[in-house]
Formats: C-alpha cells, sequence, structure tokens
C-alpha cells in the first residue's frame, strides 16, 4: 500500500548545488592588514566574493588592524628599546649602561620610556640580553638589558654631532686643491695640514699659486655648520675613519686615472689657468647631487663633477615623503595623507612606475606605516609586471638605469678605509638589452622597502622608507651588483 503523499504529488528531488561552496573569508584569520586587502582584492577580482560583500570585509579588516596615529609618538618612534641598535653602538651602550648601575641611578623601561627601572645593586652587564633584576612601579622584575629605554644618558652624550661623509667631502675637496697647487707627491697628513692652514670660514674662497704653471687655483668648501666646525677642529683627525679617508683621498689624487688626466692637461697646456675647486655639502641648497667639482673661474666651463661617497654608506639618492615632523617647516599645518600621497606618486613616477592601484588604500587605511606599505607593494607588483616582455622590459630597465644615473649626478667617487673606487653610472646604457631584473617587496619590520635583483638573487638597487622624528625620505640604496657593474677603477691603500 502506498503512503498518502505519493498519490497527491510526484516526489521533487532536492536540487544539487552547481558549484562547490564557497567558504567566506574570515577577516580574524589574517595577518596583518595588507596580506588581507590583497585576499580580498584577488577574490573580489576572480568572482568569488561581490564589490559588496568586498567592501563590508574591507571595513571589517580596518576595524580589526585599526591604529590610531599618535603625533607623539609616531610608528617610527615606538621601538626606542636597545632591541634596535647597531653593532657598533653595542660596545658604548653597554659602557654607558654599566656606569649607571655603578651609581644605582634610576633608567627609564619601555618602547617609550614611560617606566622607570630600580636596578638592584652590585650588577654588571657583558651583552644587551643579559638580564637584569630590580623593581618597577615597586614590584620585583627580571628583565633583559634590551628593554631599557635608549636614553641619552644610554647613548651618551660624548656621541659626535657631525657627519663623517660631509667632513669627507671637505677633505676630498682640500685633497684636490692641494694636488693642483703642489708640485710633488701628497700623502694623508698634507691634508690635515692644508685643512688647518687654508680654511678659516665656512663657504669662504682661499686662493694660492702653483709656483712652477703660475696657475692660480682656489678653494671653497661649504658645509653644515657642525661638520665645518669638526673639518677645522684638529682633534677630528684623531678619528681613526677620518684618518683612514685622508689617506685613501691622497691615494685617489696621486694615482687615479679619474683625476690625474685632468691635472697633467692643467699643467702641459702652457697657459696660466684660473681653477676653482668647490666641495658644497649644504645639500638643501644645491641643485644637483654633484658634491666636489672643479671648474675656470669664469664659471661657464665644468672640467670635472663627482658625486662622493664614503665609508660603508650604500646610499646614493633619496626624495622626500612628506616630512616626519609634527609640523610642516613653515609650521602651517601637518601634512595630509593626501600630501604624503602625492610625494609617494610623483617618487615612483619619475622612474616610470605607476602606483596608481594603491591610491585609495594609502588614503583610507588608518595607519601610516601600512598606507606606505601599499605604495611600496603596489611599486614592486608594477616593476614586475613591465620587467616582462622584451620591448616593455628594455623600457623599463631604460627608466631604472636613467634614474639611477640621475640620482648618481655624476662619476661617483667613493673613499672608504681602505682605498677608493671610481664608478661611472653611464656603463649602465649598455645593459638594457642584457640585464634580467625583478622586484621583490620585502619590507622589514618597521619599514617597507622594495629590492631589485637579478635572476641569481643579486641585489642590484634597493628602495626603502627612511624616517626619525626630523625628516623622513625614500632612500635608494646601492647593492653589490650595481657597484660591482658601474666601478672602473679601485685602488687599495
Amino acid at each position: 500500500m502506498k503512503p498518502w503523499f505519493e498519490d497527491e504529488a510526484d516526489i521533487l528531488k532536492f536540487p544539487l548545488p552547481k558549484a562547490k561552496v564557497i567558504r567566506m573569508p574570515n577577516v580574524q584569520e589574517y595577518p596583518d592588514f595588507i596580506t588581507g586587502v590583497s585576499d580580498l582584492q584577488a577574490k573580489q577580482k576572480d568572482g568569488t566574493i561581490s564589490q559588496e560583500t568586498y567592501d563590508k570585509l574591507y571595513t571589517d579588516l580596518i576595524h580589526r588592524f585599526m591604529k590610531k596615529e599618535s603625533f607623539d609618538t609616531p610608528w617610527y618612534l615606538r621601538e626606542a628599546t636597545l632591541q634596535r641598535t647597531t653593532p657598533t653602538s653595542v660596545s658604548t651602550y653597554i659602557g654607558n649602561i654599566n656606569q649607571l648601575l655603578q651609581k644605582n641611578a634610576k633608567m627609564p623601561y619601555g618602547k617609550q620610556g614611560e617606566k622607570t627601572f630600580i636596578p638592584t645593586p652590585g650588577q654588571k652587564v657583558k651583552k644587551l640580553n643579559d638580564p637584569l633584576t630590580g623593581k618597577i612601579d615597586g614590584k620585583d622584575i627580571s628583565i633583559k638589558t634590551n628593554q631599557l629605554y635608549k636614553s641619552k644618558a644610554i647613548k651618551g652624550s660624548e656621541r659626535k654631532s657631525w657627519n663623517v661623509g660631509y667632513v669627507s667631502e671637505g677633505l676630498f675637496g682640500m685633497g684636490l686643491f692641494l694636488a693642483l697647487l703642489a708640485n710633488r707627491s701628497i700623502v694623508g697628513t698634507d691634508i690635515q695640514t692644508g685643512v688647518l692652514r687654508y680654511l678659516k670660514t665656512n663657504g669662504a674662497k682661499v686662493t694660492n699659486t702653483n709656483r712652477k704653471t703660475k696657475d692660480k687655483i682656489s678653494l671653497q668648501i661649504y658645509l653644515p655648520l657642525n661638520d665645518w666646525k669638526a673639518l677645522i677642529d684638529p682633534q677630528t683627525f684623531d678619528h681613526p675613519e677620518i684618518l683612514a679617508h685622508s689617506k685613501s683621498i691622497a691615494n685617489y689624487v696621486m694615482n687615479s686615472e679619474d683625476f690625474r688626466n685632468m691635472n697633467n692637461q692643467f699643467r702641459t697646456n702652457k697657459r696660466i689657468d684660473r681653477i676653482e675647486v668647490i666641495a658644497d655639502g649644504r645639500s638643501e641648497q644645491k641643485a644637483t647631487t654633484v658634491d666636489v667639482y672643479i671648474r675656470y673661474t669664469d664659471g661657464r666651463t665644468t672640467r670635472f663633477e663627482r658625486s662622493i661617497k664614503s665609508g660603508k654608506v650604500k646610499q646614493f639618492g633619496q626624495a622626500p615623503v612628506g616630512g616626519a615632523l609634527d609640523q610642516k617647516p613653515d609650521n602651517t599645518g601637518r601634512y595630509s595623507r593626501e600630501e604624503r600621497w602625492d610625494y609617494q606618486e610623483k617618487f615612483w613616477e619619475n622612474m616610470g612606475v605607476d602606483i596608481s592601484k594603491a591610491e585609495n588604500d594609502f588614503l583610507d587605511v588608518p595607519s601610516l606605516k601600512d598606507a606606505f606599505d601599499f605604495s611600496y607593494k603596489a611599486a614592486a607588483d608594477s616593476l614586475n609586471k613591465e620587467l616582462t616582455g622584451d620591448k616593455r622590459e628594455r623600457i623599463t630597465l631604460r627608466n631604472i638605469f636613467r634614474s639611477t644615473q640621475r640620482f648618481a649626478g655624476a662619476k661617483m667617487v667613493h673613499i672608504y678605509s681602505g682605498g677608493y673606487r671610481v664608478m661611472d653610472f653611464k656603463k649602465l646604457d649598455s645593459l638594457v638589452g642584457s640585464t634580467n631584473l625583478k622586484a621583490i617587496f620585502n619590507p622589514t619590520e618597521n619599514f617597507p622597502r622594495v629590492s631589485i635583483t637579478d635572476e641569481k638573487d643579486n641585489l642590484f638597487l634597493e628602495f626603502e622608507l627612511k624616517t626619525d622624528k626630523y625628516k623622513a625620505s625614500n632612500q635608494i640604496n646601492m647593492g653589490p651588483l650595481l657597484k660591482e657593474i658601474t666601478t672602473i677603477e679601485k685602488r687599495d691603500n
């Protein structure tokens, strides 16, 4: 006997799904804001989620990762403990900490120095990860030394207030001046003697005559005030790096074909020349990245232009990002997010890189750090897109190489403790058709970064955001591959 319902109607099968059930993204599962947005954008693009769903999840994502920017303690100042310490500073910090421990002095603790650590008497540390015992808020506690706040007492008041690079520019100018003036070999101590003899006023011109050729040689050195004071201070030449750089500069002016060829032309042209050597380190007043140049006194003919780099520095260019200061330099208020975006867009646009897809995220995301991350990630994506296909790749490489040449400004002389090297960035022109590069977005813990490497991951060029309490910039750094390709001369001391 059939059930009654079979007599009343046909049994309809439950409809089978046409596709697998789509699992909606869960914003709680994303490790960070950038990853979340990238995944949502990909799902919205391939139709997995609708625009309406994307908008809702994007809003949820913002609320989850929302960080309110504090203009008193922005993100780049929040990690001011000793956990962020350069290796060359470790011994200084440990020495100053031990001095404070001997005095049982109170020390600020935490990322902003917001708490006070009172150490237990009789302690001494050898490493920054050594434990320290004491009290915070009246409670016994054990901390790692590197959790202490990087205060002035720990950093040390004796830290030099001058820049080795700027002082070296002045020494380089003096080395050229003496080489054009003298009819004998120049050594490192001659440069120190020349500084103390000739330099009296920052930016003033001094003139002397080559006794053999009768050429009139002038020198003008113009540096930031602290660096000028250091240049003419005899104690500065006790600094081991300055002593080594003086020796390397003497090596350059006596042995480098880069300079000797021009010097010989002046000496053998059978006429009396009037020559100016100018070392201009006042970068805020410079129209180019050239640091030292030689020209005829008429000012119309320049014979020699060089960008000077010293020590272990890898930076050779920078561009503003809208300032790191709470206020604009003219005190008209804080930089808006729109103004910062304009700086970023122009910076990358000058290299032929389109970051327009990051504009909405840059303007909307609460955290300024995340905003810059978006712009750098968009730059890496755009570069990789353009570094495919023969014609597009050649155009993109040419843009990168021309930008590199523009940042360098001229031939570059790198002065370091062991000698010197001369780099000519025009060598890059011949490599446009034979070089394969790729871009990688690889941010640090605190700042965004884009690296450009070859197929074997050798670093060619690096862009990174650098900022502190006083300034901020997009910094352009040389990789070992770029240095190797462009070097035309190198000599050890």
